[in-house]
């Protein structure tokens, strides 16, 4: 299996990072910033990964590991390490990528940056990681729908229910990149900052 750094397009993904150094003005002489931003990726990604055997081992020694992790992606030089693969059969068979719980550190500090400038391109009925959003909030806004077409559930009305086989896997990631880095671009226009944004997590 070649390794999720391997991968040219999973590659360029986390290039974003580092669009993100530029960004937010943390290349300096000092880290501070970008530690105080990892350390509070940290705590929200060990949220439900507690006693996990690679959270437990990055716990051990979290703060060399975090000063260790902050020095690498202000040197350019982090590279996301091997996933496991694995199949799940409920609700559905599908190939699960789990990341290194060094890796998730990253994805939440990429997703407490971007999250604040990204949630605005979004539409209304997309809720997938939002705050405020979610299964319960997908099926009242559902049943409004419902409620609509049928006249309070006077009329007959039907309903699609579907799922795209292999979504995410089948994702053009080069388009997806390339709009990220995009609405980033278009930040540094505007003479804005990204700033670790901790509310954005639930």
């Amino acid at each position: 299996m070649a390794l999720y750094s391997e991968l040219p397009v999973y590659k360029r993904s986390y290039d974003l990072l580092m669009e993100i150094v530029s960004l937010s003005k943390i290349l300096r002489k000092e880290m501070n910033q970008l530690t105080i931003d990892l350390f509070k990726a940290y705590f929200i990604a060990r949220r439900n990964k507690r006693n996990t055997f690679n959270q437990l081992k990055f716990e051990f020694r979290f703060e060399k590991n975090l000063l260790e992790l902050s020095e690498e992606i202000l040197e350019r030089k982090y590279k996301p390490r091997p996933e496991i693969a694995f199949i799940i059969n409920k609700p559905v068979k599908r190939e699960i990528f789990a990341a290194d719980f060094r890796d998730r550190i990253v994805h939440h500090l990429l997703f407490g940056y971007l999250n604040p400038i990204v949630e605005k391109y979004l539409i209304h009925d997309c809720y997938s990681s939002r705050k405020g959003k979610g299964t319960h909030y997908g099926i009242m806004r559902i049943n409004s729908f419902v409620r609509a077409c049928s006249s309070n559930y006077k009329n007959a009305a039907y309903i699609l229910k579907l799922d795209i086989k292999g979504y995410f896997m089948s994702i053009c990631r080069p388009l997806l990149y390339n709009k990220i880095k995009a609405i980033i671009q278009k930040e540094k226009t505007k003479n804005k900052l990204l700033a670790f944004d901790e509310d954005v997590f639930w």
